[in-house]
Protein backbone atom coordinates (compact mmCIF):
# COMPACT_ATOMS: atom_id res chain seq x y z
CA UNK A 1 0.00 0.00 0.00
CA UNK A 2 1.23 3.75 -1.33
CA UNK A 3 2.14 6.10 1.69
CA UNK A 4 -1.08 8.32 0.52
CA UNK A 5 -3.52 5.38 0.56
CA UNK A 6 -2.70 4.69 4.01
CA UNK A 7 -2.90 8.42 4.84
CA UNK A 8 -6.47 8.86 3.30
CA UNK A 9 -7.08 5.50 4.94
CA UNK A 10 -6.36 6.99 8.48
CA UNK A 11 -8.44 10.05 7.74
CA UNK A 12 -11.40 7.71 7.11
CA UNK A 13 -11.04 5.35 10.51
CA UNK A 14 -9.54 7.73 12.84
CA UNK A 15 -9.82 11.14 14.06
CA UNK A 16 -5.93 12.09 14.52
CA UNK A 17 -3.46 10.96 12.31
CA UNK A 18 0.51 11.06 12.88
CA UNK A 19 2.49 12.21 9.88
CA UNK A 20 6.73 11.00 10.14
CA UNK A 21 8.39 13.92 9.36
CA UNK A 22 12.27 12.79 8.26
CA UNK A 23 14.15 15.31 10.19
CA UNK A 24 16.59 17.34 8.50
CA UNK A 25 20.54 17.46 8.38
CA UNK A 26 20.52 20.94 9.37
CA UNK A 27 21.19 21.26 12.94
CA UNK A 28 18.48 23.49 14.98
CA UNK A 29 18.80 26.64 14.93
CA UNK A 30 19.29 28.83 18.37
CA UNK A 31 16.92 29.76 19.88
CA UNK A 32 14.91 32.85 18.94
CA UNK A 33 15.44 36.04 21.00
CA UNK A 34 12.37 38.37 22.04
CA UNK A 35 14.72 41.26 19.57
CA UNK A 36 14.71 39.31 17.05
CA UNK A 37 10.69 37.38 16.95
CA UNK A 38 8.52 39.78 15.02
CA UNK A 39 5.85 37.05 15.64
CA UNK A 40 4.44 36.25 19.06
CA UNK A 41 2.27 33.10 19.17
CA UNK A 42 -1.04 33.77 21.00
CA UNK A 43 -3.25 30.53 20.46
CA UNK A 44 -0.87 27.69 20.48
CA UNK A 45 -0.46 25.95 23.52
CA UNK A 46 3.20 25.66 25.04
CA UNK A 47 3.75 22.40 23.72
CA UNK A 48 4.04 23.62 19.92
CA UNK A 49 7.12 25.09 20.67
CA UNK A 50 8.69 21.87 23.18
CA UNK A 51 11.71 19.95 21.89
CA UNK A 52 11.43 17.40 24.49
CA UNK A 53 8.12 15.77 23.07
CA UNK A 54 8.32 13.62 20.17
CA UNK A 55 4.59 14.18 18.85
CA UNK A 56 2.97 17.51 19.00
CA UNK A 57 -0.91 17.92 18.58
CA UNK A 58 -2.05 21.04 17.27
CA UNK A 59 -5.16 22.26 18.16
CA UNK A 60 -7.42 24.01 15.30
CA UNK A 61 -7.28 27.94 15.25
CA UNK A 62 -10.91 28.99 14.41
CA UNK A 63 -9.88 31.27 12.13
CA UNK A 64 -9.17 30.47 8.32
CA UNK A 65 -5.96 29.12 7.53
CA UNK A 66 -3.34 32.15 6.17
CA UNK A 67 -1.09 34.16 6.74
CA UNK A 68 2.24 32.72 8.91
CA UNK A 69 2.96 29.12 8.68
CA UNK A 70 3.99 27.62 12.36
CA UNK A 71 7.71 27.19 11.27
CA UNK A 72 7.58 31.15 10.94
CA UNK A 73 6.56 30.96 14.35
CA UNK A 74 8.26 28.27 16.44
CA UNK A 75 11.41 29.09 14.09
CA UNK A 76 11.62 25.45 13.04
CA UNK A 77 11.22 23.29 16.00
CA UNK A 78 8.39 21.46 14.86
CA UNK A 79 10.51 20.20 11.97
CA UNK A 80 12.52 18.53 13.49
CA UNK A 81 9.83 15.71 15.38
CA UNK A 82 6.73 14.29 14.10
CA UNK A 83 3.75 16.07 14.99
CA UNK A 84 -0.28 15.44 14.56
CA UNK A 85 -2.88 17.13 12.76
CA UNK A 86 -6.89 16.90 12.59
CA UNK A 87 -8.44 14.78 10.00
CA UNK A 88 -9.97 17.93 8.77
CA UNK A 89 -6.65 19.73 8.17
CA UNK A 90 -5.41 16.87 6.35
CA UNK A 91 -8.48 16.33 4.27
CA UNK A 92 -7.55 20.31 3.70
CA UNK A 93 -3.76 20.11 2.86
CA UNK A 94 -3.33 16.65 1.89
CA UNK A 95 -2.73 17.49 -2.27
CA UNK A 96 -0.08 20.29 -0.73
CA UNK A 97 1.77 17.35 0.75
CA UNK A 98 1.41 15.53 -2.64
CA UNK A 99 2.23 17.71 -5.20
CA UNK A 100 4.92 20.77 -3.00
CA UNK A 101 8.10 19.16 -4.55
CA UNK A 102 8.91 21.71 -7.78
CA UNK A 103 10.32 18.06 -9.24
CA UNK A 104 7.58 16.79 -10.14
CA UNK A 105 7.45 13.63 -7.73
CA UNK A 106 5.57 12.88 -4.14
CA UNK A 107 7.81 13.34 -1.16
CA UNK A 108 8.07 9.97 -0.63
CA UNK A 109 9.82 9.95 -4.51
CA UNK A 110 11.05 13.28 -4.47
CA UNK A 111 14.71 13.18 -5.83
CA UNK A 112 15.19 16.75 -5.59
CA UNK A 113 15.99 17.14 -2.05
CA UNK A 114 14.97 20.85 -2.79
CA UNK A 115 15.76 23.77 -0.49
CA UNK A 116 13.88 26.33 -1.59
CA UNK A 117 11.76 28.50 0.56
CA UNK A 118 8.07 28.52 -1.09
CA UNK A 119 6.79 31.80 -1.82
CA UNK A 120 3.70 32.09 -3.54
CA UNK A 121 1.32 31.95 -1.23
CA UNK A 122 -0.91 35.04 0.38
CA UNK A 123 0.67 33.99 3.59
CA UNK A 124 3.52 35.82 4.32
CA UNK A 125 3.56 37.97 1.61
CA UNK A 126 -0.27 38.72 1.12
CA UNK A 127 -0.48 39.20 4.62
CA UNK A 128 -3.77 40.77 4.80
CA UNK A 129 -5.74 38.09 3.30
CA UNK A 130 -7.79 37.17 6.45
CA UNK A 131 -11.19 36.71 5.36
CA UNK A 132 -10.58 34.12 2.47
CA UNK A 133 -11.03 30.19 3.53
CA UNK A 134 -9.59 29.34 0.09
CA UNK A 135 -6.85 26.94 0.08
CA UNK A 136 -3.48 28.57 -0.57
CA UNK A 137 -0.12 27.11 -1.03
CA UNK A 138 1.61 27.18 1.81
CA UNK A 139 4.94 28.79 2.93
CA UNK A 140 7.90 26.04 3.77
CA UNK A 141 10.96 26.77 5.85
CA UNK A 142 14.37 27.25 4.52
CA UNK A 143 16.41 24.12 5.05
CA UNK A 144 13.59 21.49 4.79
CA UNK A 145 13.61 18.86 2.33
CA UNK A 146 10.05 18.50 0.62
CA UNK A 147 9.24 15.73 3.05
CA UNK A 148 8.72 18.07 5.50
CA UNK A 149 5.82 20.08 3.91
CA UNK A 150 3.17 18.94 5.98
CA UNK A 151 4.20 19.93 8.69
CA UNK A 152 2.69 23.45 7.46
CA UNK A 153 -0.70 22.98 7.68
CA UNK A 154 -1.60 25.32 10.98
CA UNK A 155 -1.36 28.87 10.16
CA UNK A 156 -2.53 31.98 12.50
CA UNK A 157 -4.97 34.46 12.16
CA UNK A 158 -3.23 37.90 11.17
CA UNK A 159 -5.03 39.49 14.55
CA UNK A 160 -2.82 37.32 16.64
CA UNK A 161 0.22 38.70 14.91
CA UNK A 162 2.00 41.01 17.34
CA UNK A 163 5.32 43.17 16.27
CA UNK A 164 8.37 43.35 18.39
CA UNK A 165 9.45 47.04 18.79
CA UNK A 166 12.68 48.31 17.61
CA UNK A 167 12.90 45.63 15.14
CA UNK A 168 15.13 47.55 12.85
CA UNK A 169 17.97 46.96 14.97
CA UNK A 170 18.45 43.52 13.77
CA UNK A 171 21.34 42.73 12.34
CA UNK A 172 22.88 45.61 12.45
CA UNK A 173 26.69 45.65 12.99
CA UNK A 174 29.02 46.75 10.21
CA UNK A 175 27.20 49.94 8.64
CA UNK A 176 24.94 52.25 10.96
CA UNK A 177 24.30 54.89 8.14
CA UNK A 178 22.67 52.36 5.96
CA UNK A 179 25.51 52.09 3.27
CA UNK A 180 27.20 49.93 1.62
CA UNK A 181 30.85 50.18 1.63
CA UNK A 182 32.79 53.11 3.72
CA UNK A 183 33.07 56.52 1.98
CA UNK A 184 36.29 55.74 0.77
CA UNK A 185 35.39 52.23 -0.57
CA UNK A 186 32.40 54.06 -2.59
CA UNK A 187 34.58 56.37 -3.98
CA UNK A 188 37.45 53.54 -5.28
CA UNK A 189 34.49 52.14 -6.72
CA UNK A 190 33.53 55.26 -8.77
CA UNK A 191 36.60 55.56 -9.65
CA UNK A 192 36.63 52.74 -11.83
CA UNK A 193 33.63 54.05 -14.24
CA UNK A 194 35.87 55.76 -16.35
CA UNK A 195 38.59 53.48 -16.77
CA UNK A 196 36.00 51.01 -17.93
CA UNK A 197 34.49 53.22 -19.85
CA UNK A 198 37.97 54.11 -22.10
CA UNK A 199 38.18 50.02 -21.62
CA UNK A 200 35.50 49.62 -24.27
CA UNK A 201 35.66 52.61 -25.91
CA UNK A 202 39.42 52.61 -27.16
CA UNK A 203 39.57 48.72 -28.50
CA UNK A 204 41.67 48.47 -31.10
CA UNK A 205 39.45 46.62 -33.30
CA UNK A 206 36.75 48.85 -33.35
CA UNK A 207 39.04 52.41 -34.35
CA UNK A 208 36.93 52.78 -37.22
CA UNK A 209 33.50 53.32 -35.13
CA UNK A 210 34.20 56.59 -33.66
CA UNK A 211 30.86 57.83 -34.02
CA UNK A 212 29.38 54.26 -32.07
CA UNK A 213 31.76 54.46 -29.54
CA UNK A 214 31.00 57.83 -28.98
CA UNK A 215 27.73 57.02 -28.92
CA UNK A 216 28.34 54.20 -26.27
CA UNK A 217 30.01 56.53 -24.02
CA UNK A 218 27.31 58.77 -24.19
CA UNK A 219 24.63 56.16 -23.41
CA UNK A 220 26.80 54.70 -20.27
CA UNK A 221 27.52 58.01 -18.73
CA UNK A 222 23.54 58.75 -18.99
CA UNK A 223 22.15 55.35 -17.97
CA UNK A 224 24.67 53.73 -15.47
CA UNK A 225 26.05 55.79 -12.77
CA UNK A 226 23.47 57.85 -11.94
CA UNK A 227 21.28 55.28 -9.49
CA UNK A 228 22.16 54.38 -5.65
CA UNK A 229 24.22 51.51 -7.11
CA UNK A 230 23.32 49.21 -4.41
CA UNK A 231 23.67 45.97 -6.46
CA UNK A 232 26.86 46.82 -7.87
CA UNK A 233 28.56 48.02 -4.24
CA UNK A 234 26.97 44.94 -2.96
CA UNK A 235 29.14 42.23 -5.08
CA UNK A 236 32.07 44.05 -3.98
CA UNK A 237 30.81 43.75 -0.57
CA UNK A 238 30.11 40.10 -0.79
CA UNK A 239 33.82 40.24 -2.21
CA UNK A 240 35.13 41.43 0.75
CA UNK A 241 33.77 39.75 3.55
CA UNK A 242 33.76 36.12 1.96
CA UNK A 243 37.20 36.30 0.50
CA UNK A 244 40.11 34.56 3.29
CA UNK A 245 42.71 37.64 1.95
CA UNK A 246 41.90 40.78 0.11
CA UNK A 247 44.46 41.69 -2.18
CA UNK A 248 44.54 45.16 -4.38
CA UNK A 249 43.79 43.35 -7.78
CA UNK A 250 40.91 41.38 -6.47
CA UNK A 251 39.43 44.21 -4.65
CA UNK A 252 39.65 45.98 -7.90
CA UNK A 253 38.03 43.23 -9.71
CA UNK A 254 34.98 42.97 -7.41
CA UNK A 255 34.62 46.38 -8.52
CA UNK A 256 34.87 45.66 -11.99
CA UNK A 257 31.72 42.68 -11.38
CA UNK A 258 29.94 45.59 -9.63
CA UNK A 259 30.47 47.94 -12.72
CA UNK A 260 28.89 44.89 -14.69
CA UNK A 261 25.79 44.43 -12.77
CA UNK A 262 25.36 48.00 -12.90
CA UNK A 263 25.38 48.25 -16.33
CA UNK A 264 22.94 44.73 -16.62
CA UNK A 265 20.71 46.78 -14.55
CA UNK A 266 20.96 49.89 -16.95
CA UNK A 267 20.12 47.55 -19.69
CA UNK A 268 16.63 46.15 -18.03
CA UNK A 269 15.86 49.85 -17.09
CA UNK A 270 16.27 51.37 -20.63
CA UNK A 271 14.22 48.77 -22.37
CA UNK A 272 11.72 48.30 -18.95
CA UNK A 273 10.95 51.92 -19.47
CA UNK A 274 10.18 51.99 -22.87
CA UNK A 275 7.72 49.07 -22.75
CA UNK A 276 6.14 50.89 -19.64
CA UNK A 277 6.30 54.43 -21.32
CA UNK A 278 7.97 55.86 -18.59
CA UNK A 279 8.46 59.30 -17.95
CA UNK A 280 11.11 60.05 -15.21
CA UNK A 281 13.95 57.73 -13.99
CA UNK A 282 16.39 58.52 -11.44
CA UNK A 283 14.95 62.30 -11.31
CA UNK A 284 15.90 62.70 -15.39
CA UNK A 285 14.02 62.14 -18.67
CA UNK A 286 13.85 58.52 -19.21
CA UNK A 287 16.68 57.34 -21.91
CA UNK A 288 13.98 57.06 -24.79
CA UNK A 289 13.03 60.32 -24.20
CA UNK A 290 16.22 61.88 -24.84
CA UNK A 291 16.74 63.62 -28.27
CA UNK A 292 13.07 61.91 -29.61
CA UNK A 293 15.19 58.79 -29.42
CA UNK A 294 11.96 56.44 -28.66
CA UNK A 295 11.82 52.73 -29.78
CA UNK A 296 15.44 53.29 -31.06
CA UNK A 297 16.29 53.46 -27.72
CA UNK A 298 16.16 49.63 -28.09
CA UNK A 299 19.36 49.22 -29.62
CA UNK A 300 21.06 51.37 -26.84
CA UNK A 301 20.12 48.98 -24.06
CA UNK A 302 21.26 45.71 -26.00
CA UNK A 303 24.11 47.69 -26.49
CA UNK A 304 24.98 48.03 -22.50
CA UNK A 305 24.09 44.27 -22.60
CA UNK A 306 26.63 43.51 -24.68
CA UNK A 307 29.94 45.63 -23.65
CA UNK A 308 29.29 43.96 -19.92
CA UNK A 309 30.30 40.78 -21.72
CA UNK A 310 33.55 42.49 -23.12
CA UNK A 311 34.10 43.80 -20.12
CA UNK A 312 34.49 40.60 -18.59
CA UNK A 313 36.28 38.84 -21.03
CA UNK A 314 39.03 41.74 -20.47
CA UNK A 315 39.46 41.71 -17.04
CA UNK A 316 38.32 38.02 -15.86
CA UNK A 317 39.48 35.88 -19.32
CA UNK A 318 42.49 34.04 -18.07
CA UNK A 319 40.99 33.59 -14.28
CA UNK A 320 39.73 30.31 -13.29
CA UNK A 321 36.71 31.24 -12.37
CA UNK A 322 35.43 33.51 -16.08
CA UNK A 323 33.47 30.58 -17.28
CA UNK A 324 31.88 30.35 -13.96
CA UNK A 325 31.12 33.96 -13.68
CA UNK A 326 29.73 34.30 -17.97
CA UNK A 327 27.58 31.30 -17.27
CA UNK A 328 26.49 32.82 -14.04
CA UNK A 329 25.76 36.31 -15.69
CA UNK A 330 23.85 34.53 -18.52
CA UNK A 331 21.33 32.67 -16.53
CA UNK A 332 20.04 35.89 -14.92
CA UNK A 333 19.81 37.49 -17.62
CA UNK A 334 17.95 34.55 -19.39
CA UNK A 335 15.92 35.06 -16.20
CA UNK A 336 15.30 38.49 -15.90
CA UNK A 337 14.15 38.51 -19.40
CA UNK A 338 11.45 36.01 -18.93
CA UNK A 339 10.30 37.62 -15.66
CA UNK A 340 9.81 40.92 -18.18
CA UNK A 341 8.21 39.04 -20.17
CA UNK A 342 5.12 37.96 -18.23
CA UNK A 343 5.02 41.47 -16.50
CA UNK A 344 4.72 42.82 -19.48
CA UNK A 345 1.89 40.21 -21.25
CA UNK A 346 0.49 40.53 -18.03
CA UNK A 347 -0.33 43.97 -18.34
CA UNK A 348 -1.30 43.82 -21.93
CA UNK A 349 -3.84 41.37 -21.91
CA UNK A 350 -5.64 43.39 -18.30
CA UNK A 351 -6.78 40.01 -17.56
CA UNK A 352 -7.65 40.90 -14.03
CA UNK A 353 -9.07 37.81 -12.72
CA UNK A 354 -5.69 35.94 -13.37
CA UNK A 355 -3.61 38.55 -10.80
CA UNK A 356 -2.99 36.64 -7.66
CA UNK A 357 -0.37 36.50 -5.39
CA UNK A 358 1.00 33.03 -7.22
CA UNK A 359 1.33 35.58 -10.48
CA UNK A 360 2.79 38.31 -8.59
CA UNK A 361 5.37 35.94 -6.87
CA UNK A 362 6.81 34.54 -10.19
CA UNK A 363 6.91 37.93 -11.84
CA UNK A 364 8.79 39.08 -9.05
CA UNK A 365 10.76 36.13 -8.57
CA UNK A 366 11.86 36.32 -12.30
CA UNK A 367 11.89 39.96 -12.65
CA UNK A 368 13.27 41.55 -9.89
CA UNK A 369 14.88 38.91 -7.49
CA UNK A 370 17.89 37.09 -9.35
CA UNK A 371 19.48 39.92 -10.64
CA UNK A 372 18.92 42.75 -7.44
CA UNK A 373 19.95 40.11 -4.71
CA UNK A 374 20.76 36.90 -5.56
CA UNK A 375 23.53 37.80 -8.65
CA UNK A 376 25.36 40.25 -6.58
CA UNK A 377 26.85 37.41 -3.71
CA UNK A 378 26.88 34.72 -6.51
CA UNK A 379 29.16 36.83 -8.47
CA UNK A 380 31.05 37.32 -5.12
CA UNK A 381 31.14 33.87 -4.31
CA UNK A 382 32.57 32.62 -7.92
CA UNK A 383 35.51 34.79 -7.15
CA UNK A 384 36.65 33.07 -3.90
CA UNK A 385 35.50 29.39 -5.18
CA UNK A 386 33.00 28.85 -3.09
CA UNK A 387 30.25 26.56 -4.59
CA UNK A 388 28.64 24.33 -2.04
CA UNK A 389 25.24 23.35 -3.51
CA UNK A 390 23.77 23.49 0.71
CA UNK A 391 25.44 26.62 0.48
CA UNK A 392 24.40 27.96 -2.77
CA UNK A 393 20.65 27.04 -2.32
CA UNK A 394 20.76 28.55 1.50
CA UNK A 395 21.89 32.34 -0.44
CA UNK A 396 19.41 31.83 -2.94
CA UNK A 397 16.72 31.42 -0.65
CA UNK A 398 17.38 34.46 1.29
CA UNK A 399 18.32 36.71 -1.40
CA UNK A 400 14.91 36.00 -2.90
CA UNK A 401 13.07 36.65 0.15
CA UNK A 402 14.93 40.03 0.18
CA UNK A 403 13.86 40.50 -3.71
CA UNK A 404 10.79 39.89 -3.14
CA UNK A 405 10.46 42.53 -0.20
CA UNK A 406 12.35 44.90 -2.53
CA UNK A 407 9.77 44.39 -4.98
CA UNK A 408 6.72 44.92 -2.65
CA UNK A 409 8.11 48.41 -1.40
CA UNK A 410 9.20 49.11 -5.17
CA UNK A 411 5.37 48.77 -5.54
CA UNK A 412 4.42 50.88 -2.88
CA UNK A 413 6.65 53.37 -3.65
CA UNK A 414 5.03 53.68 -6.88
CA UNK A 415 1.70 54.54 -5.83
CA UNK A 416 2.67 56.21 -2.17
CA UNK A 417 6.24 57.38 -2.65
CA UNK A 418 7.38 60.97 -3.30
CA UNK A 419 8.38 61.30 -7.11
CA UNK A 420 11.07 64.51 -6.05
CA UNK A 421 12.18 61.29 -3.65
CA UNK A 422 11.78 58.04 -5.52
CA UNK A 423 13.10 60.14 -8.97
CA UNK A 424 10.19 58.48 -11.01
CA UNK A 425 6.56 58.82 -11.45
CA UNK A 426 4.42 55.73 -11.05
CA UNK A 427 2.60 54.42 -13.96
CA UNK A 428 1.46 50.81 -12.17
CA UNK A 429 -2.06 51.71 -11.92
CA UNK A 430 -2.66 53.14 -15.70
CA UNK A 431 0.10 50.59 -17.08
CA UNK A 432 -2.12 47.98 -15.28
CA UNK A 433 0.44 45.89 -13.45
CA UNK A 434 0.20 42.99 -11.39
CA UNK A 435 1.37 44.84 -8.04
CA UNK A 436 1.67 43.81 -4.36
CA UNK A 437 -1.24 46.83 -3.91
CA UNK A 438 -3.97 45.43 -6.45
CA UNK A 439 -3.36 41.74 -5.38
CA UNK A 440 -4.04 41.95 -1.64
CA UNK A 441 -6.40 45.23 -1.98
CA UNK A 442 -8.39 42.76 -4.19
CA UNK A 443 -8.42 40.44 -1.55
CA UNK A 444 -9.63 42.71 0.85
CA UNK A 445 -12.25 44.18 -1.18
CA UNK A 446 -15.82 43.60 -1.00
CA UNK A 447 -17.76 42.70 -3.67
CA UNK A 448 -18.79 46.26 -4.66
CA UNK A 449 -15.04 47.49 -3.51
CA UNK A 450 -13.80 45.09 -6.28
CA UNK A 451 -15.78 46.04 -9.05
CA UNK A 452 -15.30 49.47 -8.39
CA UNK A 453 -11.53 48.60 -8.28
CA UNK A 454 -11.39 46.65 -11.45
CA UNK A 455 -13.59 49.55 -12.99
CA UNK A 456 -10.44 52.06 -13.01
CA UNK A 457 -7.63 50.12 -12.83
CA UNK A 458 -5.20 49.79 -15.66
CA UNK A 459 -6.61 52.98 -17.14
CA UNK A 460 -5.03 56.12 -18.22
CA UNK A 461 -6.98 58.82 -16.75
CA UNK A 462 -5.71 60.89 -13.97
CA UNK A 463 -9.61 60.80 -12.43
CA UNK A 464 -9.59 56.92 -12.27
CA UNK A 465 -5.95 56.57 -11.12
CA UNK A 466 -6.69 58.93 -8.68
CA UNK A 467 -10.06 56.86 -7.64
CA UNK A 468 -7.74 53.97 -7.34
CA UNK A 469 -5.40 55.24 -4.59
CA UNK A 470 -7.92 56.71 -2.78
CA UNK A 471 -9.59 53.23 -2.33
CA UNK A 472 -6.17 51.99 -1.27
CA UNK A 473 -6.22 54.58 1.08
CA UNK A 474 -9.95 53.32 2.46
CA UNK A 475 -9.06 50.13 2.77
CA UNK A 476 -5.97 50.78 5.20
CA UNK A 477 -3.18 49.65 2.42
CA UNK A 478 -0.52 51.84 3.65
CA UNK A 479 -1.11 50.04 7.67
CA UNK A 480 -0.65 47.00 5.64
CA UNK A 481 2.22 47.53 4.06
CA UNK A 482 3.45 48.62 7.09
CA UNK A 483 2.77 45.44 8.97
CA UNK A 484 4.17 43.56 6.11
CA UNK A 485 7.38 45.34 5.98
CA UNK A 486 7.60 44.82 9.60
CA UNK A 487 7.02 41.10 9.86
CA UNK A 488 9.22 40.32 6.60
CA UNK A 489 12.01 41.62 7.51
CA UNK A 490 12.18 39.94 11.01
CA UNK A 491 11.35 36.71 9.21
CA UNK A 492 14.75 37.26 6.80
CA UNK A 493 16.54 38.31 10.04
CA UNK A 494 15.53 34.93 11.46
CA UNK A 495 16.23 33.00 8.24
CA UNK A 496 19.91 34.74 8.00
CA UNK A 497 20.57 33.52 11.51
CA UNK A 498 19.80 30.14 10.77
CA UNK A 499 22.37 30.41 7.57
CA UNK A 500 25.37 27.93 7.29
CA UNK A 501 28.17 28.67 9.75
CA UNK A 502 30.77 28.65 6.39
CA UNK A 503 28.79 32.20 5.26
CA UNK A 504 29.19 35.68 6.75
CA UNK A 505 25.71 36.68 8.03
CA UNK A 506 26.95 40.08 8.19
CA UNK A 507 26.40 40.49 4.48
CA UNK A 508 22.95 39.39 4.34
CA UNK A 509 22.47 41.80 7.27
CA UNK A 510 24.01 44.92 5.22
CA UNK A 511 21.82 44.10 2.31
CA UNK A 512 18.57 43.92 4.29
CA UNK A 513 19.20 46.42 6.26
CA UNK A 514 19.98 48.98 3.15
CA UNK A 515 16.84 48.16 2.03
CA UNK A 516 14.28 48.13 5.15
CA UNK A 517 12.37 51.04 5.23
CA UNK A 518 13.74 52.84 2.39
CA UNK A 519 12.08 55.66 0.93
CA UNK A 520 13.32 55.61 -2.35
Amino acid sequence: MSRVQSLFRQVATQTTISIPITPTTHPPPPSPSPRVSALKLLDFPSAVTSTSSRRTSLPLNSAPFQVFSCSAITNNTLLKKDFQVRTTDIRRNIHHWMKKCSCGFTPSRCQCQSREVTTSATNVHGVVSVNSSSELPLLSSRGTSCETLTAHTNVIHARSVVTSPKVAEIGRGRMDDGKLLSKEEREEFMSMFPQLIRDLTEIPEYRDMDDTNRWLARVMHYNVPHGKRNRGLATALAYRYLAKELTDENVKLSYVLGWCVEILQAYFLVADDIMDESQTRRGRPCWYKVDDLGDNAFNDAILLESNLYMLLKKYFRNKDYYADLVDVMHDVNHKTIYGQSLDTRTGMEKKLETYTMDRYAAIVKYKTCFYSFYLPVRLGMAMVGMNDPDVLQQVRTVTLEMGHFFQVQDDYLDCFGDPAVTGKIGTDIQDSKCSWLFVVASQKCTPEQKKYLWENYGQNDPEKIARVKKLYIELEMPQTFSLYEEQTYNLICTHIRQMSEKLPKQLFYDMVNKIYKRSV
